[in-house]
């Protein structure tokens, strides 16, 4: 049986093998999008700053959210999303973001996706959220976010060519 966990400062070392997922995930991430090659430890870093800045959820009033989808404390996948978000692109409407969204290799074609996207649209819908905007992996995420509902807005992040995509909730 799978469960949710909401990372946060307080309790952001639970899961040991969340970091090297994470890194792992960001790198290629970064690649993926026409980025620099870096390290995994600049990665491992970067999630220890991210949930530095997150509170318990976002309806703790922090925007940020990071949600581990789990069995026990074996990480299937996670997802980093922002209830209210104005960095991606000048819109005149509140939206939410995708920050990252991953599943474990091991754990792909298997439901899970579907099953941790549910539970974002949830959190963000619950907090107001109508519209989702995000930049899916050009390499590996497209297809997946298309069949959760997201089309393509034909809009550009200037400096990584991103493609936008959208969804309203």
């Amino acid at each position: 049986m799978h469960d949710f966990t909401y990372l946060y400062r307080k309790n952001k070392r639970r899961f040991k093998q969340l970091k090297p997922l994470y890194a792992a995930y960001r790198r290629q991430t970064v690649i993926n999008h026409g980025g620099e090659e870096l390290s995994l430890g600049v990665f491992k870093r970067e999630l220890m700053r991210v949930l530095h800045h997150t509170d318990e959820c976002i309806w703790s009033n922090n925007p940020r959210c990071f949600i581990v989808l789990h069995e026990g404390d074996t990480v299937i996948g996670f997802a980093d999303i922002r209830a209210v978000s104005t960095d991606l692109l000048e819109t005149d409407y509140p939206y939410g973001t995708v920050e990252d969204f991953c599943i474990a290799e091991e754990y792909r074609n298997q439901g899970y996706g579907k099953i941790l996207y549910e539970r974002v649209e949830t959190v963000l819908r619950k907090n107001g959220t109508k519209t989702i905007l995000m930049t899916p992996d050009p390499k590996t995420g497209v297809a997946f976010w298309e069949k959760m509902g997201f089309a393509s807005t034909d809009e550009f992040i200037p400096d990584t060519k991103s493609v936008v995509y959208r969804k309203d909730i």
